[in-house]
């Protein structure tokens, strides 16, 4: 009886165990579910989709995560949106991708007054923590690819003046009316780091789009055949 005695409390013992591990187990996938599920404001949505659209020319991202920051963040870009729609020349797409746990979104708007106004192209870029839903400082983007910013910088000018030279020697440019600085000038690009966004493709490369006007009073457009606003950086 006493061997019998012992034999069923080992059971009842198993059994408690087994119910409690269980119930464990049962709490963590449900709370792993949940916070799965709590990142996105509406679940059976995309990471990112577009909430307004004028048209094709036209589209408004939404970055779909339900966080106070990323709710400012779209509040930005629908501003963004019905500033561009103002005027029928202009146009407003996006691009996204994401690398584990980084969401990475390039928005890419032209700028146009008139039919036969200039082009001026804007780039603004968002990249997220997806799992603590904030934003990603530029800084900390570069630092997890092994970049700086000096680097970045001078290996842009040194594409920016390969370009030069070689609408220069073509004569698409004349050397001697516009030089190197003037050159950046006319495309509003002589301070880099306030003109240069960062976005991530779905390779993990890492992608600089450069806010410029590609034409100006100065020069007609169809003088820039090498410029160029989209470097590979690593």
């Amino acid at each position: 009886m006493i061997k019998k005695s012992i034999l069923e409390n080992k059971i009842k013992l198993i059994v408690i165990l087994t119910l409690i591990v269980g119930g464990i187990s049962i709490l963590f996938l449900n709370t792993q579910s949940n916070s799965k599920v709590e990142i996105k404001k509406f679940k059976n949505k995309e990471y990112v989709f577009t909430t307004n659209q004028k048209n094709n020319d036209i589209k408004c991202p939404y970055i779909n995560i339900d966080s106070d920051e990323i709710d400012k963040i779209n509040n930005d870009i629908i501003y963004k949106y019905y500033s561009v729609i103002q005027n029928k020349y202009s146009k407003m797409d996006y691009e996204y991708s994401i690398n584990n746990n980084h969401l990475s979104l390039i928005i890419k708007i032209i700028n146009m007054k008139s039919e036969d106004d200039y082009e001026k192209k804007e780039y603004i870029s968002y990249n997220v923590n997806i799992s603590s839903k904030k934003e990603i400082t530029n800084d900390e983007l570069l630092k997890a690819h092994n970049l700086s910013q000096s680097e970045i910088n001078n290996n842009i000018y040194e594409k920016l003046k390969n370009a030069y030279e070689i609408e220069s020697n073509e004569m698409y440019i004349e050397p001697q009316e516009c030089d190197f600085n003037c050159y950046l000038k006319i495309h509003e690009v002589d301070d880099l780091e306030t003109k240069l966004v960062y976005f991530i493709d779905k390779e993990n490369k890492v992608i600089g789009y450069l806010n410029h006007v590609l034409e100006t009073v100065y020069f007609d457009k169809n003088d820039y055949k090498e410029f160029t606003s989209q470097f590979l950086l690593n």
